[in-house]
């Protein structure tokens, strides 16, 4: 594999799905200025004819802009990916790996025709199977009631993002933590899995998740997770935080946007997992799950003596910024060299993306 190759191959690719087919892109978004192709005619052409059929465009500019800096980070980093290809334990994973790359470049150049292009063999159609009903105002799966999105629910009971394959998964009695509990569906999926002889540790900076996800531990009877509002870092430090339920996150004061509530920013405190760890009296656990809204490589880097002593399974989301894809792995193989790597998309798009740690 010509990982240098790649970017030319992406644009082959489109080239020929183009010349080949009769398919016209009628049901996506476009925006011709961010099209690579401007000195082309002939696939201005293609896609000019559409550009009046565009919606929801904040939204597309988002995704277009979130796989531009991919694109950009892959350019500059080829040899690090390289490593990570070669550090991951699985074809699978490898071939993950791969088509993640060559999706976001075409995405930033073509959007969703990337669909067509680079299909997800481990897409998990859950939608379409009807698995989950509604109760009064909460999803109901399996026998737990839960209120919250449905997206989640899928995701997390369904897809199984955090766990992979029979090699990375959460085992009756383990001791869990899981940063980013959002409305505790996470959590409570981790307490079937731990059985009631395991423990959850649910940790979420959100004081509006917490409540939410209170409730569903309460409906649920679940007497295994204890939760946390708690922001986690690399140090203890002060923090402007937007309190915007799925989207809660760290941000820059100056970042702050018209799109919430003023009183949804506001300065937060936080510490690290070894501190908790420590003033918990935890000191061995058999899981790490994180995903904290691009907080995850300052919480790993917070985690150091628990992650080394303890050596636990670990599932973290490294779609949040290009970067994550290198710095979290190589961090993690710093901290414990045993660890060896998978990597799970089950989604359509670059969401979800789980990195996966294990020794054994």
């Amino acid at each position: 594999m010509n990982f240098y190759a790649i970017y030319d191959d992406v644009i082959n690719d489109i080239d020929l799905f183009i010349q080949s087919s009769s398919y016209r892109p009628d049901d996506f978004y476009w925006d011709i200025n961010c099209l690579k192709f401007s000195d082309d005619n002939r696939l201005n052409q293609f896609f000019s004819d559409y550009i009046k059929d565009i919606k929801n465009y904040t939204f597309e500019w988002n995704k277009r802009k979130q796989s531009d800096l991919f694109k950009n980070y892959y350019i500059q980093n080829v040899d690090n990916f390289i490593w990570l290809y070669n550090n991951l334990s699985d074809q699978e994973s490898k071939n993950t790996l791969l088509r993640l790359i060559k999706s976001q470049i075409a995405y930033s150049i073509c959007g969703d025709l990337y669909l067509l292009l680079y299909p997800n063999q481990s897409y998990v159609d859950v939608q379409s199977q009807g698995l989950l009903s509604v109760y009064e105002s909460f999803y109901e799966i399996e026998d737990i009631k839960i209120y919250g999105t449905e997206y989640e629910i899928y995701d997390t009971w369904k897809r199984e993002q955090y766990s992979y394959k029979d090699k990375v998964v959460p085992n009756i009695s383990d001791t869990v933590i899981s940063l980013g509990c959002y409305y505790g569906e996470t959590s409570i999926w981790f307490a079937k899995k731990v059985g009631n002889k395991g423990i959850i540790y649910a940790l979420d900076a959100s004081k509006k998740n917490i409540r939410v996800a209170k409730k569903n531990i309460i409906i649920n009877h679940i007497e295994n997770i204890i939760l946390e509002n708690i922001c986690l870092s690399d140090k203890e430090d002060k923090k402007f935080f937007l309190d915007a339920n799925g989207s809660s996150r760290i941000i820059k004061k100056e970042d702050s946007s018209y799109l919430h509530k003023k009183e949804d920013y506001i300065e937060i405190c936080t510490t690290t997992l070894d501190k908790y760890c420590d003033s918990n009296d935890i000191n061995h656990i058999n899981f790490l799950k994180i995903d904290i809204e691009g907080m995850d490589l300052a919480a790993i880097k917070g985690a150091k003596r628990i992650i080394q002593h303890s050596k636990p399974n670990i599932a973290v989301a490294i779609y949040h910024k290009p970067s994550d894809f290198i710095e979290i792995p190589k961090l993690l193989k710093y901290f414990v060299p045993d660890y060896k790597f998978y990597l799970s998309n089950k989604r359509l798009d670059f969401n979800e993306t789980i990195l996966f740690a294990t020794v054994y």
